[in-house]
């Protein structure tokens, strides 16, 4: 048996608590996957949350058709081992190291929903959107930011920022005060310390101003921003003027993992109960103190 589809992967109206496995970043390393299932085999989960990177095309090669159909395999082979194994939905964004069809709804599977530029309520009071890809990162050199890499599918900061603000406005404008959201995207806020991978020839930003903006903007009703792309830069922290946190699991790839649990309280408003961080056959990191997380 497959496991519940994710065209009805609703919670059930009694539902007070969602449990969710965080992966990110998977790049293809099939190697540490045995041992990951091994790790968590007696864990059940509602939902896994995917934010991207699962091939590592790049650049150019997002023209050839052979490297395209490299990277479409991987996406597709990753998402059916985890359905395999978890037997429950996954919900996906791409990352910027992608076949360009994840950026146009190809690459499903029977369990996973591409999350791009959609939003599915998941409860009366809850409601998962995503938004894939990625800008351009830098690097700061002598107190000047040098572009680290391409993005893709956005040439620029502005590219994604435009239409990642009107996508956000398109669906949280439909909705009333009390829907609360968990928002997933491949890279997070500029200022965030989950973004950011400290190096001596020169510190990466890897973050998004427009992500920064969305997530005061909706504030509070944003309750996390999930996302990846820092493969180094594990953790939690919390935008300044808001309350929602914004998460990251670290890569897969570097065998990182995170578990998140949110409950719905006697309100009925959804909020973050338990988060932990994991390290293939380690024991998990539990945040013990969650408002007590560091902002930035």
């Amino acid at each position: 048996e497959m496991g519940q589809k994710i065209s009805d992967c609703k919670l059930k109206p009694d539902a007070t608590i969602v449990k969710a496995l965080i992966v990110s970043d998977t790049h293809g390393k099939f190697e540490t996957m045995g041992d990951f299932f091994t790790h968590i085999e007696k864990e059940k989960y509602d939902y896994l949350i995917m934010p991207g990177d699962f091939a590592n095309i790049a650049g150019k090669e997002q023209a050839i058709a052979e490297e395209v159909k490299k990277a479409s395999d991987l996406a597709i082979g990753t998402l059916k081992l985890f359905e395999e194994k978890l037997k429950c939905p996954i919900v996906f964004i791409p990352g910027n190291h992608e076949a360009p069809e994840m950026f146009k709804d190809g690459i499903v599977t029977p369990l996973s929903l591409n999350l791009h530029k959609k939003a599915i309520q998941i409860d009366d009071n809850l409601t998962l959107l995503g938004y894939g890809g990625a800008p351009p990162g830098f690097r700061s050199i002598e107190g000047k930011f040098v572009q680290a890499w391409e993005g893709y599918p956005f040439a620029t900061e502005e590219e994604f920022t435009k239409d990642f603000a009107e996508f956000a406005e398109s669906v949280i404008s439909k909705y009333s005060e009390s829907m609360k959201y968990i928002l997933l995207t491949h890279s997070g806020s500029w200022e965030s310390s989950t973004t950011i991978m400290k190096s001596p020839s020169g510190d990466l930003y890897c973050g998004i101003k427009g992500v920064s903006t969305v997530l005061a903007k909706y504030h509070p009703r944003i309750i996390c921003n999930i996302h990846g792309h820092a493969h180094f830069s594990r953790g939690v922290a919390k935008l300044h003027c808001s309350n929602g946190m914004t998460i990251n699991p670290g890569a897969f790839s570097e065998k990182n993992y995170a578990e998140i649990e949110l409950k719905k309280g006697a309100d009925a408003n959804w909020q973050i109960s338990k988060l932990s961080f994991g390290l293939i056959c380690q024991p998990r990191i539990l945040i013990e103190n969650l408002s007590n997380i560091s902002y930035y």
